[in-house]
């Protein structure tokens, strides 16, 4: 009920936004629609399964799940399309605290032992002791997008690189993965709205994460690179103002 309540609540929200932003366009519409068919269409029809008195106790914990698992993945991509039409519309506000970054990408790299444990993914961490002030919430979501594309791309007993460098009056932050990379001819898309390079992945994500994460990156002033190579990983760099 409380996962309903939030989705309901959210999605108002976000039309209250989009009303408002250029994200009215249709093919972004469009885009919307299409991520919101999916998991709109399992919550449907095993929510009708569950309608079945002769299900074993198995199968209704089973279908529940699923429901769950796709109201999640609607609450998701509602939160994104929100923080993204709230950042093209300026609409967000910086909030300025200071902070140990290297605390919070180890909080971040935390946060996702499940999905690199289960992969099996060597983490070579490197951080140097760096305090910064900006919005940690914001930049908080730049991490946990860019370690968790670098873990879901990355091939099993493979390994990420995580660096983090204090040079002069400069932050440099780099994510290194040894994936399956990206084709040359996609790396200027993939900060698109909804656009996804690798479509085999595609239930995984509904390509705003990097969007967000150059919307953030460009509200707070900073920089970020990508350099990639197919079958030999991918290198995000992302370099903040002290």
């Amino acid at each position: 009920h409380n996962e309903t309540q939030d989705l309901i609540n959210n999605f108002n929200l976000m039309v209250e936004e989009l009303q408002k932003s250029e994200t009215l366009k249709s093919d972004f519409i469009s885009n919307v629609s299409h991520e919101f068919k999916t998991p709109l269409s399992s919550i449907q029809g095993y929510a009708t399964l569950l309608q079945d008195e002769s299900l074993s106790k198995e199968d209704k914990d089973k279908y529940t799940k699923y429901i769950i698992d796709s109201t999640q993945k609607l609450n998701v991509l509602i939160s994104n399309i929100l923080k993204i039409s709230k950042i093209d519309n300026q609409k967000i506000v910086i909030e300025q605290e200071l902070f140990e970054l290297d605390e919070q990408i180890r909080e971040v790299v935390l946060s996702l032992e499940k999905e690199w444990t289960n992969k099996n993914i060597e983490l070579d961490i490197d951080l140097d002791e760096v305090s910064i002030r900006t919005d940690k919430i914001l930049l908080s979501h730049v991490w946990s997008n860019i370690i968790g594309n670098a873990i879901k791309y990355s091939y099993d007993n493979s390994k990420i690189e995580i660096k983090l460098r204090n040079e002069n009056d400069k932050i440099k932050v780099t994510i290194k993965d040894y994936g399956i990379g990206i084709e040359e001819e996609k790396i200027p898309y993939i900060f698109n709205k909804f656009y996804q390079g690798d479509t085999s992945h595609s239930n995984e994500g509904n390509g705003l994460g990097l969007a967000l994460v150059k919307g953030i990156i460009d509200l707070i002033n900073g920089k970020i690179e990508v350099h990639s190579e197919v079958n030999k990983g991918t290198e995000f760099i992302v370099t903040l103002n002290k």
